[in-house]
């Protein structure tokens, strides 16, 4: 699989994150941010997980319970 410069940065910047959680780039449009985020989960290179205490603001949904969750990178 090649990856695109956003899922890169993406990869790049969770791999340094203490608990292994991807973040957008600063700037992409929600779209474009799901559709990343969507194609990455498909292809494996990120799982959903809840959001730990103290980094909810990286949830980028919320289940039908209300619950955030958040991406983390595969191994």
């Amino acid at each position: 699989m090649t990856l695109s410069d956003t899922q890169s940065l993406i990869l790049g910047k969770a791999s340094r994150h203490p608990e292994r959680l991807a973040a957008a780039p600063r700037g992409l449009p929600a779209a474009a941010r799901n559709a990343v985020f969507r194609s990455m989960l498909k292809n494996g290179l990120l799982a959903e997980v809840a959001a730990p205490r103290g980094h909810a603001g990286l949830a980028w949904r919320q289940d039908a319970d209300g619950a955030r969750i958040a991406l983390r990178i595969t191994d």
